[in-house]
């Protein structure tokens, strides 16, 4: 009975470090195509502090971190325009997928001028949910580099399916307590033998991905830690 108590406690933990991450120091952001999205992810961040009367434009990320700790935390040095003068700001986002939370602060200047917001106090506006926007080209390159991990670990555990990616012909995402990816991809299979198909990707803040592929009536799916 000891025995099998042990199995069961061994088991319920490994599955909840699967599910929530397991959390450790910041780890630098150098990945160009990470840091494009990051920017893009920022930028919509620094918008939203529009609806308060303070206007900020992102000139540049300066350099970035990513920590997972009850929830994903980045924190990030940039420069931006505000009121037509050059500042650099830190940004601290962190992000709680499972609670629908994002909470945003920045600090800029020498004297540290605070602003913040957070789905907490702002539920009308919430910026982690939205309609779907075409995909950017860095944001095409970023779903290529996901899917074709997926593909490779679909191939493992799907014995039928037979396909490799090709490229990203074209697609959209939505921000959903992480990011909704749906697009449109070109396969190969066989003797130079290609199709379309379609993707639909979820990668969530912790950095789960959760890829439904569909082939004319052939549907795969596979759920997999995000390739660092």
């Amino acid at each position: 009975m000891a025995k099998l108590s042990y199995v069961l406690f061994v088991t319920m933990l490994c599955g909840f470090s699967v599910n929530a991450g397991i959390p450790g120091g910041p780890r630098p952001i150098t990945d160009e195509i990470e840091l494009a999205k990051l920017t893009d992810n920022i930028t919509t961040h620094l918008d939203r502090f529009g609806v308060q009367g303070t206007n900020f434009e992102l000139v540049k990320l300066h350099s970035a971190t990513v920590q997972v700790v009850a929830g994903v935390l980045y924190e990030t040095l940039i420069e931006v325009m505000e009121k037509q003068n050059r500042v650099n700001c830190t940004m601290t986002m962190w992000e709680k997928a499972w609670e629908n939370v994002i909470k945003v602060n920045v600090e800029c200047g020498d004297e540290k001028r605070k602003y913040e917001w957070s789905t907490d106090v702002q539920p009308i506006q919430p910026i982690a949910f939205g309609g779907f926007t075409k995909l950017t080209e860095n944001g095409i390159k970023y779903v290529e580099k996901q899917l074709t991990h997926s593909f490779g670990e679909m191939a493992k555990i799907h014995s039928k399916f037979i396909y490799n990616l090709k490229s990203v012909v074209s697609g959209s995402q939505q921000p959903v307590a992480g990011t909704h990816y749906m697009v449109t991809i070109e396969v190969g299979y066989g003797d130079n033998e290609t199709k379309t198909c379609q993707a639909d990707m979820i990668e969530t803040l912790a950095k789960i991905l959760r890829v439904k592929i569909e082939c004319g009536e052939e549907i795969y799916e596979i759920e997999t830690p995000s390739p660092q």
